[in-house]
């Protein structure tokens, strides 16, 4: 029993760092300022 709940903890760190991979090349993207949308209503969205 203990060796599946260090399992499945080692499980959940695993996921949670990449979670935090992603997140980080989220924040580096929106401070390049080189992303798709926009809240600003003067600028038009194509796509529907």
């Amino acid at each position: 029993m203990e060796k599946e709940i260090k399992d499945m903890l080692s499980d959940i760190q695993s996921e949670i760092k990449k979670m935090n991979e992603k997140l980080e090349g989220v924040a580096k993207v929106s401070q390049n300022g080189d992303y798709t949308y926009t809240s600003d209503p003067n600028v038009s969205d194509d796509r529907n």
